[in-house]
């Protein structure tokens, strides 16, 4: 006589259970920094890809105007080291570049004969204002999280050196100097023959994580993509300009990791980036390059400036 055994239900036992949560545990901690480190690998694409995009524009820019926009204008003076009423202030280069990067909507909306702004403190026109403050995803970079609003991760690049190499230092303190012996500055109109080094070695814009001010602590002193320069005799400094002065990623003394504290010199000495390693610089032939935190500082100094005639090397990716 055949009597079948009867159906037991046998469930897992509490060290099974661990055993199995300990298997999904690890399989988690395996995966996790593979998946982190692919969505960084896409967000830097990116961020290399935001460059390219603003050497085409630039490149654009100077088959139609016949030279490279300038740094930041300014009306009723001449020459890189101003000393004007904010009042004088016209649009920088952020803006000029609109019609060039499918912005054009944008661009037609603001006057052009009235003020531009430098942040919240020094705002510009009533019409010019908010339209500075709007934002714009192609000055962002995915990486940096402090990235948000009217903020811009990628800044021209006015030129670079030594500290006391400049030739236009404040009157408060020798920490606040702009140059001109790059690309973008001040009242600037550098065409591409004035680039006697070579496109291929002269830095046209750079990636920044270094803000003036975080709207979280100080929002009257934040910048925007649009802003230019502080060009009073007392404070001279830029807000989305940078020069080659500290090494990659080396904020200028009294900031923080990065610039955040409110020390308004680090922003306009200092490139770098959330992104591991370094930064992306956009060179004035359109070629997009990470250059490591660990370059040798004479040469990225070097690669700053449009016509020092020195020689070049190992320059990055």
């Amino acid at each position: 006589m055949n009597r079948s055994r009867p159906f037991v239900q046998r469930g897992f036992t509490l060290i099974e259970l661990l055993v199995v949560i300990a298997i999904i545990a690890v399989l988690i901690a395996l995966l996790l920094p593979a998946v982190q480190q692919a969505r960084e690998a896409a967000r830097r694409s990116q961020c290399k890809n935001n460059l390219k995009q603003f050497g085409l524009a630039l490149h654009n820019y100077h088959d139609t105007h016949g030279a490279f926009p300038s740094g930041a204008s300014i009306a009723n003076v001449g020459g890189a080291c101003p000393n004007v009423a904010y009042s004088d202030h016209r649009a920088p280069y952020g803006v000029m570049l609109l019609p060039f990067i499918d912005q054009a909507n944008l661009y037609n909306r603001f006057n052009f004969s009235e003020t531009f702004g430098i942040n919240n403190e020094i705002p510009g026109s009533a019409t010019n204002d908010p339209l500075q403050k709007s934002q714009v995803s192609a000055f962002l970079c995915p990486s940096d999280p402090n990235a948000v609003g009217s903020y811009s991760n990628y800044v021209g690049v006015a030129g670079g050196g030594p500290p006391g190499s400049s030739g236009c230092v404040a009157a408060s303190t020798s920490s606040f100097i702009l140059y001109s012996n790059g690309v973008m500055f001040a009242n600037s109109s550098i065409r591409l023959r004035d680039l006697t080094d070579g496109t291929t070695n002269v830095y046209l814009m750079g990636e920044t994580k270094y803000i003036v001010h975080p709207r979280s602590t100080r929002p009257t002193k934040a910048g925007f993509w649009s802003s230019g320069i502080w060009s009073g005799a007392s404070w001279r400094y830029y807000t989305n300009l940078g020069a080659a002065v500290e090494g990659i990623n080396q904020p200028y003394y009294g900031t923080d990791a990065d610039g955040m504290n409110g020390n308004e010199a680090a922003p306009g000495r200092t490139f770098g980036s959330k992104h591991v390693g370094g930064c992306h610089m956009l060179m004035s032939d359109g070629s997009v390059r990470f250059m490591s935190t660990n370059m040798d500082l004479a040469t990225h100094r070097g690669l700053a400036v449009r016509s020092d005639g020195l020689p070049l090397g190992g320059i990055g990716e």
